[in-house]
């Protein structure tokens, strides 16, 4: 092979969903395609997208066509199957291909990820100056083994050679390139519905741009492709970059790719230069790094979005999990970030090591008094590379480290909690949850005006949507009639804040399967209700789960009465509740009920509201979150949801 002669293809994986697969143009590919173009090589792009069922085989095509010499792919551990299948594709186009893989599932795992994905060789870490040198060795006959940073394969296995420094100086890589990437077209396929960072317009035009590599704290379940070594580039640098991209792209808005964005003085000087580009940008910030004059700076220069890396509210747990903040200061940074008028992106993740009962309930405690700053739930997953996966190794929770990766690196119970609390978890925070908010979907609001034809495009509308939280009303346009022809969430374009709208979700199924797993396990409904002292209740609703739950009762000794706002909205609920006593919710005041339990799992705080003005002064729940025992903290609560007896 020679320099000028060998033909790369630089292949962007895939995602598969609902039998088609999805790409993302990332900026780390598009720094491999500049510093491969940069050399003098011979480069061409294959991007996976969703305009095919079977990109594979265009993949195999492509290869064929072109007589590429050498396929280049990289991605993280969870798109294993992915990779696997584009290298064992290229293998079969041609079967003296050159196949070299990057990325964090190969630095994470180097020898067993080159192995299971069958790649001739593979960079790890950092890649622009490795895949240079690899590549040189290959062509010129050198010794690969004098590459440092790279695993090759031999007839006796996988051998990795010399770990290779973190690129010190960031101002030295050369800008990204998107030549051969079909990032316009990438840009055109976004609309406000295509995430958290996408809301600002109704044609959002988002880019990413690097401004820092690795972060400067080491939390037990993460992992840092990039090295351990935090870097930032300059600020001139950045804004070239920048200026870069405003010109040739037309974009509108761009991620700031950096972990822990400096919030140090500078912060004003990068405000001040950002803010006439006026583009809407999002960031992650360190919690204890924030103050309000720095976030009204933000705001000020467009940021619409923080992200912050909360991960628990209590405080073992956090300290577990190495993180640089405790409960006070996360409190803190958002409530200062929500004062500034910025959303906010979070997550709560539970199972961690020191996740106990205990600690559980003081995560979920805090999330149920704090659900305005719509932080979303999930659980912790020991991905290869972080401590969290060394341990579960060393503690057998992982048996086979090749087969957890095969399988996606699924959730696993490496926690004090019992696998029955474990599973309940998982099972509650698993629901559908589109909204992105809270289980009984307190947050649901008002479609004002649903307008057909965006721009002239049948398949597109435009939506005026009221917020829940401000009360503004907006237009968004650009939205997919499949994607808002059941219930979507959209935040709000003027306080940041989510609303869902549409189609309330009907979790049903997935609270009476709950409901059975609880009662089965001796954790009864009718033993919450009488260690509560609850004698006189009402059933709000006339479904199918107030049926199932006046059926429940009809038998417990209770007193029981039904309403609903409508009492003729299921006419058919009288044929199962022949003996209930129905009571209009303007005379629920006379029956004296000190518990509502409420049927339907959504429009908790509307109906709770209603039945208040009503004249009912009892505690009210929904079945929902009783099954799931989200309602309070007391002993039978915490048994409802796995979290102790």
């Amino acid at each position: 092979m020679e320099l000028n002669t060998t033909k790369l293809l630089l292949v962007i994986p895939f995602f598969s969903a609902g039998g088609h697969a999805f790409s993302s143009i990332t900026s780390g590919a598009a720094y491999i395609n500049a510093a491969l173009r940069n050399h003098g090589f011979n480069v061409e792009c294959f991007c996976m997208s969703g305009e095919t069922d079977n990109p594979i085989e265009l993949l195999k095509a492509e290869i064929i066509e072109s007589k590429t010499d050498v396929v280049l792919c990289g991605g993280l551990t969870f798109q294993y199957k992915a990779l696997k299948s584009i290298f064992d594709a290229a293998k079969e186009a041609n079967r003296d291909i050159l196949t070299i893989g990057g990325g964090g599932g190969f630095t994470s795992e180097p020898i067993l990820f080159s192995d299971m994905c069958g790649v001739d060789y593979a960079v790890i870490g950092e890649g622009e100056i490795t895949i240079c040198e690899l590549i040189d060795a290959i062509i010129c006959g050198s010794e690969v083994a004098k590459v440092n940073g790279v695993v090759y394969k031999t007839e006796s296995g996988y051998i990795q050679t010399a770990v290779r420094e973190p690129i010190a100086d960031l101002d030295s890589i050369l800008f990204p390139s998107y030549e051969g990437l079909p990032v316009e077209k990438e840009m055109s396929y976004a609309t406000p519905l295509s995430g958290f960072n996408t809301f600002y317009a109704d044609e959002p035009r988002l880019i990413q741009i690097m401004y820092s590599r690795s972060c400067p704290f080491k939390c037990s379940f993460c992992f840092h492709p990039t090295g351990d070594s935090y870097r930032t580039r300059s600020m001139d640098n950045f804004f070239k970059e920048l200026d870069m991209y405003v010109g040739k792209y037309d974009i509108n808005g761009i991620v700031l790719v950096d972990e822990c964005f400096r919030m140090d003085d500078s912060v004003f000087e990068f405000c001040r230069r950002m803010k006439p580009y006026n583009l809407k940008w999002v960031v992650s910030l360190v919690a204890k790094t924030v103050t309000y004059e720095k976030l009204l700076a933000l705001k000020d220069a467009g940021c619409c979005s923080v992200s912050y890396g909360i991960e628990s509210m209590s405080e073992a747990v956090l300290k577990d999990m190495r993180k640089p903040a405790d409960v006070k200061t996360i409190e803190r940074a958002l409530e200062l970030t929500m004062k500034a008028g910025i959303s906010i992106q979070g997550n709560l993740i539970f199972g961690a090591e020191a996740e106990s009962a205990e600690t559980v309930k003081e995560t979920l405690g805090w999330w149920l008094k704090n659900r305005n700053y719509q932080l979303a739930l999930n659980i912790v997953t020991p991905y290869p590379g972080s401590a969290y996966y060394d341990n579960c190794v060393k503690r057998g929770v992982i048996k086979d480290k090749r087969e957890y990766i095969e399988l996606g690196c699924p959730w696993v119970n490496m926690s004090k909690l019992s696998d029955l609390e474990f599973e309940r978890l998982i099972t509650l925070i698993s629901l559908p949850s589109d909204a992105k908010l809270a289980w009984d979907f307190a947050c649901h609001s008002e479609v004002i005006e649903t307008i057909p034809d965006y721009k002239g495009d049948a398949n597109c509308v435009s939506m005026k949507l009221k917020c829940f939280h401000c009360g503004e009303i907006h237009t968004y346009g650009n939205l997919p009639k499949p994607a808002v022809s059941g219930a979507f969430y959209m935040p709000c374009r003027s306080c940041g804040r989510l609303s869902t709208y549409g189609d309330y979700p009907n979790f049903s199924y997935a609270l009476l399967c709950q409901w059975a797993k609880n009662e089965i396990n001796g954790v009864k409904l009718s033993s919450w209700i009488s260690e509560n002292g609850f004698k006189n209740i009402v059933i709000y609703g006339l479904g199918e789960l107030a049926v199932v739950l006046y059926k429940y009762l009809e038998n417990t000794g209770v007193s029981i009465c039904v309403t609903d706002k409508n009492p003729n909205a299921a006419t058919n609920a009288y044929t199962f509740m022949r003996n209930a006593k129905f009571v209009s919710v303007q005379n629920l005041a006379s029956v004296n009920a000190d518990l509502a339990l409420i049927a339907p799992s959504y429009g908790k705080q509307q109906i709770q509201s209603f039945l208040r003005e009503n004249g009912f002064k009892g505690r009210s729940e929904t079945l929902f979150d009783v099954v799931f025992g989200i309602v309070d903290c007391n002993p039978a609560a915490r048994a409802l949801v796995g979290v102790g007896q």
